[in-house]
């Protein structure tokens, strides 16, 4: 796999001595111009980049050696894990975002993507499952929304790359009538989510569904539950493993 190696960033520094990469972040780079995008993430005075950036094109970027710990997930959290740039890879993605609405990802870009984690992945140093195949808005739900709801996460599903929940559809009509708040919460904080347990249905409460309904639940992006929401949550809280 061949990587562009123009741009370097230098807004990086050591990962903590205890942390194992076993997450890969994906973001999108939410900047019209993608030269624009690469300076940026180079900026110093940002204080922002990623390990890579993946063009429109298909093109690979390098910014950042993998054993740095690039600045890519800002404040986060994932399953008790704060410091998320010491424990994972950053891929941003060349797309506007969500200034109107998302914008759809192109073939070639996602080719590139698919290779790219391919690559990551059988590096016997790396302990990356398919359940820490994430996007910013999982790790970072008040702050962000990249890579959005019109990323393929199916179509890394298929390839056996990343984690999707399976239900059965016809036990949707009987099934979950009655939805317990505490029990759904439990099960979002069981995932990786950073949700109170309490019985509000807060802001934190709707920009942590939001955030999985936009990975997991493509279809009904609305910032509260409904019935599929909450046997996806289920289903997934039953199939992680740590």
């Amino acid at each position: 796999m061949k990587f562009i190696t123009t741009y370097k960033s230098k807004n990086f520094n050591t990962r903590s001595k205890k942390s194992i990469i076993k997450f890969i972040i994906i973001h999108y780079t939410a900047i019209k111009d993608f030269n624009e995008s690469l300076e940026h993430l180079c900026d110093l005075k940002k204080k922002v980049s990623s390990h890579f950036v993946i063009s429109k094109h298909g093109d690979i970027y390098k910014l950042v050696n993998e054993n740095k710990r690039a600045w890519h997930a800002g404040k986060s959290y994932w399953k008790g894990i704060k410091d998320l740039n010491s424990y994972s890879i950053g891929i941003e993605l060349e797309n506007t975002g969500c200034e109107l609405d998302f914008e759809e990802y192109g073939n070639k870009q996602i080719k590139s993507l698919i290779g790219l984690i391919k690559k990551i992945k059988l590096n016997k140093k790396y302990k990356i499952s398919n359940f820490n195949i994430l996007g910013h808005s999982d790790i970072a739900p008040m702050r962000k929304s990249d890579p959005g709801k019109k990323f393929p996460w199916k179509k890394l599903d298929n390839l056996k790359l990343s984690y999707l929940p399976k239900i059965n559809k016809l036990k949707q009509k009987n099934e979950y009538k009655k939805f317990d708040i505490i029990d759904y919460k439990k099960k979002l904080k069981k995932i990786g989510y950073n949700i109170r347990i309490d019985r509000k249905k807060d802001i934190d409460y709707r920009q942590v569904t939001r955030a999985f309904q936009m990975h997991y639940q493509q279809h009904f992006v609305r910032g509260y539950p409904n019935r599929e929401t909450y046997m996806l949550v289920d289903q997934f809280s039953k199939d992680i493993v740590d």
